[in-house]
């Protein structure tokens, strides 16, 4: 499995995200350890799936950065429940709100709480399950 994928002028480089300044989203290079930024404006419908150090592919052409393939999951930590359920959070078949760490808002199920780490389709910007964490 090589980390660099190379089409006409198109090429895809394996990366790690490191950090932004609102502006831009700075990453490096698995291979090399370059670093390169690509504008919000470019990938604003992915950047709050974006957490720190995640591993995707940068997408160039003609030598300069113009998207990002996340990969097709990510797992992220819920912070914040949005909507409220009077009679408590367990019933079957309902969902409510929750803000994750990045800022996204995603729809999950009723018994998923503050503090959990849940996995997110990264395509369709939908819940798939409660991750197990290792103590």
């Amino acid at each position: 499995m090589g980390s660099i994928i190379i089409t006409d002028s198109i090429l895809e480089i394996r990366s790690i995200y490191i950090y932004n300044d609102r502006n831009f989203w700075f990453f490096m290079g698995e291979e090399g350890y370059d670093q390169f930024c690509i504008s919000k404006e470019r990938i604003k419908d992915q950047v709050d799936l974006i957490p720190n150090q995640l591993r995707c592919d940068v997408i160039f052409w003609k030598d300069r950065p113009i998207s990002i393939r996340l990969p097709k999951f990510v797992t992220l930590k819920v912070i914040h429940t949005v909507d409220k359920k009077e009679f408590g959070d367990r019933c079957v078949g309902e969902w409510k709100s929750v803000i994750l760490q990045t800022g996204a808002i995603i729809k999950v199920p009723y018994f998923i709480r503050v503090g959990d780490t849940i996995k997110i389709n990264t395509k369709e910007r939908t819940y798939e399950s409660r991750c197990r964490v290792r103590s």
